[in-house]
């Protein structure tokens, strides 16, 4: 087993980097589970339906929900997918260049070609 920092102090509390593992390995289990949830019932789960999925009690998860965007740890996350964002680009035009219909739809409507669920810009009826 790898040992992790705890950075405990000498009243034997859990220091900040036990505490952000802890929320890291938490949001790990939780947003598996809700991505899980949401494919198999195609609906958003309830806080119950998590805390079943994820084992983890009733206090964790609605913390865990009601403080996820007010958390260092999700600023991160986002820097990280805004990092990924041309990639993610580059990947839906690779897709649409193919011949990927829903790839193309996607890819007019993100710039401003197409609007959602209607027609092209300028040509709708008025």
């Amino acid at each position: 087993m790898m040992e992790t920092e705890t950075n405990q102090s000498e009243n034997g509390n859990d220091g900040p980097v036990k505490r952000n593992q802890t929320w890291e390995a938490n949001h790990v289990l939780i947003t598996k589970a809700m991505a899980k949830l949401v494919y198999k019932w195609e609906r958003w789960p309830t806080k119950a339906e998590i805390m079943e999925e994820t084992g983890l009690g009733k206090t964790t998860v609605y913390k865990h929900l009601e403080e996820f965007g007010q958390e260092e740890l999700l600023l991160e996350e986002l820097a990280q997918l805004k990092c990924m964002s041309s990639k993610i680009m580059a990947k839906l035009c690779e897709l649409a260049m193919g011949g990927d219909a829903k790839a193309m739809r996607m890819s007019f409507e993100l710039m401003g070609l197409l609007r959602r669920g209607g027609g092209a810009r300028g040509l709708e009826k008025r």
